[in-house]
């Protein structure tokens, strides 16, 4: 499931299109992508973040961004 996802990421990336809102639950994704964002590129969090808190036994449940380059990220252990 995740190689389709990253599959369709890729392809609305090069149809202009910018993720605005992620979310899955029990394995099932929904991706909404938007050509109106006014987003200009994908900014990621750093690797080695993500990697520390799954270290921890941390997973994200959520994420978000804004146009302003900013990021929430909703880790819970559990």
């Amino acid at each position: 499931m995740y190689s389709r996802l990253n599959q369709h990421a890729e392809k609305g990336k090069e149809d202009g299109l910018y993720i605005s809102c992620i979310a899955c639950s029990g394995n099932l994704w929904v991706v909404i992508m938007d050509a109106r964002t006014g987003f200009t590129s994908k900014v990621f969090l750093h690797k080695e973040w993500i990697l520390e808190q799954w270290d921890k036994n941390y997973d994200i449940t959520s994420l978000a961004g804004a146009s302003n380059g900013s990021a929430l990220v909703v880790y819970v252990q559990g």
